[in-house]
């Protein structure tokens, strides 16, 4: 992922050099929003491509072509579950969120659906 980082700077100077030679042909108001809108969309569009695409390796003679993504699969893998367990998913976030609602809160309706009714409100309070 450094790659797009590191050649967005140079990408971003080539596709800025194409908005200021339409600006200095067309300098109207409108050829600014639109040249960036433009900008925004084909820089999108390349990031997508790079690191997805292809998504099968492709032998040309002693290189190997990939999507960045796929060829790091199994790190991205690794680094996403990490995040999610650690700062998303939480045990800590996931009571603190299912707790704090109080009687109507989600988890004294889960806990009210799930026990019998023979406990009363205040065992789940």
């Amino acid at each position: 992922l450094n790659f797009l980082v590191e050649s967005g700077l140079g990408f971003g100077a080539l596709l800025g050099l194409g908005q200021m030679a339409v600006w200095a042909r067309k300098p109207h108001a409108w050829t600014l929003p639109v040249a960036g809108a433009l900008v925004g969309y084909v820089t999108n569009w390349v990031a997508i491509k790079l690191l997805f695409e292809p998504a099968d390796p492709i032998e040309i003679g002693p290189f190997t072509l990939q999507g960045l993504f796929e060829s790091r699969q199994p790190e991205v893998s690794d680094e996403f579950g990490d995040f999610m367990a650690n700062r998303v998913l939480s045990s800590t976030r996931l009571l603190e969120a299912l707790a704090s609602g109080g009687d109507d809160g989600e988890l004294y309706s889960f806990l009210r659906r799930q026990l019998p009714y023979p406990f009363p409100s205040r065992v789940l309070s």
